[in-house]
């Protein structure tokens, strides 16, 4: 598959050939696209129930403006199907690019908003893959998370207040629940092998 030409910024891609560069987590990821279907691998950029995360503090201020940029472009190739790396196929691709907008027009237009819909998802995420954390590790794990870290520099507040008022608000939202002594995503989820946490990252991958 050819890779679109695009300079640095994934809202500036031209989708060319097969493939177009999409936005999300990072820039210069891609989106696959199959013009003879019209079938879009769409990656993190679109889900039915989410729009790709968008990392402010590794980015900069403007990735919530080139990742809506970008997804214009998507909604220009007008796809017959598109396939997420996140829950079901859309049935409505139109009204799942409409949705999206709409997700992403709101980080755009807050940014703090966004950072706390990062770390919102970050932390709901780490619960689901650990089947849950024991509650007195929680601040502990919370705390020594670059991603915490980040957020609090970006809102402007120390990293303990941050970490206690998302717990307190995921808590109070229902997001997050405490069961058997530990804290627990509350969205149904299939549990993770306890073994995969094991896997090294890429980078220890031997060469």
């Amino acid at each position: 598959m050819n890779r679109s030409t695009t300079d640095r910024s994934c809202g500036s891609a031209r989708p060319t050939g097969k493939s177009s560069v999409r936005p999300g987590t990072p820039p210069g990821h891609l989106s696959l696209w199959q013009p003879e279907e019209r079938l879009l691998v769409v990656g993190d950029a679109l889900s039915d129930y989410d729009v790709g995360w968008v990392n402010i503090a590794l980015d900069g201020p403007d990735a919530a403006v080139t990742a809506l940029a970008s997804l214009h472009r998507l909604v220009d190739l007008a796809p017959r199907v598109l396939l997420p790396s996140h829950g079901p196929i859309p049935g409505d691709p139109g009204a799942a690019f409409a949705a999206t907008l709409r997700r992403a027009k709101r980080l755009v237009d807050d940014p703090a908003g966004a950072v706390w819909h990062g770390a919102r998802r970050i932390f709901a995420f780490a619960l689901v893959i650990r089947d849950g954390i024991p509650v007195g590790e929680i601040e502990p794990y919370l705390h020594a998370r670059a991603w915490l870290t980040d957020g609090a520099r970006l809102l402007n507040r120390p990293p303990e207040a941050l970490a206690a008022e998302l717990v307190d608000t995921m808590l109070r939202s229902g997001a997050i629940i405490p069961r058997d002594g530990r804290l627990h995503a509350a969205a149904e989820r299939t549990p993770v092998a306890a073994q995969s946490l094991r896997v090294p990252f890429p980078r220890a991958w031997p060469t």
